[in-house]
């Protein structure tokens, strides 16, 4: 007798698969165009976040960033935008990478000052003048303001010209370990300024995980690349759709907790105290580095708007905002620092300041950079 035959179930099989690999090709296709589209569409989303911006707060940003016209203002964050990258660097994990534009220059760890008259990208410490190394995180650096409108910059005008040479090393994310370490490589790489200044303050309260475990901020991500079995999720967590939906909060594989919190289960006091004893620790350790090598060193508490400030007038930071670390660290900094040689808390500096102190979140203006500027140099000596 015939047996029936199986080629209506093999043909059923073999449209399924057809189906199946078309969907499949098709579900690559649509996420590599995706992909590509939203890395285009970046920049593009990034000049419309700008716009946004001088639409709601242009009066504002003028204010922060006096003698800009608006062009100017674009070029200018359009410069941060294209220069918000960072690159590895032996003990320090890692340093903002070189960068040359109108308003922001960056070269070997350096910014420049805008208007200096020697060469800031390889001049090195001499007899023949007063040097002075500022060391910081992104608000040293000068995040939102042109070269000649940091903190640094300032010091150097404010100074006198030709009185001394200012050069800052300030980098975003860093906190007062790393300034600390770069400072120990620049002195065994032969670089001696007569002078160093450290800023900080924002950095150690508001990326507690750092300073409460000593840690750079992207510690994690290196930790990954030693991770062979992490390859997946780095290649994953990099692409820009995941970067979208991390962005509107839909979807995350961080695998580690961010170095903005704290660890898990800190009772408040406990971990604000250790973080006051590990940066007292750091600037003990700074202040021996410095004596031994023969450089005067100068420690300032810097001025946030999470604290001691309440201005009508400014509407681009975030005062207000209630970071319970922030606060419990600043109320407690004068008792431990005490002991402290060449510390001066600043953080009341801009409490009474009227005009618009900020230019982002917690990034200076120009003329709060001045004032800062103006009370650091109040404090220190340049012979």
């Amino acid at each position: 007798m015939p047996q029936p035959s199986d080629a209506p179930t093999t043909s059923r099989s073999s449209s399924a698969y057809a189906a199946a690999a078309v969907i499949f090709l098709n579900t690559v296709v649509l996420i590599l165009v995706l992909e590509v589209a939203l890395r285009l569409a970046e920049p593009l989303y990034r000049t419309a976040r700008y716009e946004l911006q001088e639409w709601r707060h242009g009066p504002s940003l003028q204010a922060a960033l006096p003698g800009l016209s608006k062009a100017a203002r674009r070029q200018l964050q359009r410069e941060f935008a294209q220069a918000n990258r960072l690159v590895y660097a032996p003990w320090v994990q890692f340093v903002t990478a070189d960068f040359a534009g109108d308003y922001l220059n960056l070269h070997d760890r350096r910014r420049a000052n805008g208007t200096s008259d020697y060469d800031w990208k390889t001049a090195l410490p001499s007899d023949e003048h007063f040097d002075v190394y500022v060391f910081g995180g992104s608000t040293t650096q000068g995040a939102g303001v042109p070269d000649r409108d940091t903190i640094p910059a300032w010091l150097e005008r404010l100074a006198g010209p030709g009185v001394v040479r200012v050069f800052n090393y300030g980098h975003g994310y860093w906190f007062s370990r790393q300034e600390s370490a770069l400072l120990d490589t620049l002195l065994r790489d032969g670089h001696r300024p007569n002078a160093a200044i450290f800023i900080d303050g924002l950095n150690d309260t508001v990326q507690p995980g750092s300073s409460y475990s000593g840690v750079p901020f992207f510690t994690a991500k290196v930790e990954d690349l030693f991770d062979d079995r992490a390859i997946f999720a780095k290649l994953l967590s990099s692409s820009a759709i995941t970067k979208m939906l991390r962005h509107f909060r839909l979807f995350d594989l961080a695998r580690h907790r961010s170095l903005y919190q704290l660890p898990p289960g800190l009772a408040l006091e406990d971990a604000g105290q250790r973080i006051v004893t590990n940066f007292v620790r750091n600037l003990e350790h700074t202040s021996r580095l410095c004596d031994d090598y023969g450089v005067a060193c100068y420690f300032f508490w810097q001025p946030v708007p999470f604290h001691r400030y309440a201005n009508p007038s400014d509407s681009l930071s975030l005062q207000g905002t209630e970071l319970p670390v922030v606060r419990w660290v600043y109320d407690h900094i004068d008792a431990a620092t005490r002991e402290v040689p060449n510390f001066a808390n600043l953080s009341g500096v801009l409490e009474d300041y009227e005009g618009q102190a900020y230019v982002d979140g917690f990034h200076y203006s120009s003329a709060a950079g001045r004032r800062i500027a103006e009370r650091i140099l109040a404090r220190i000596e340049l012979d």
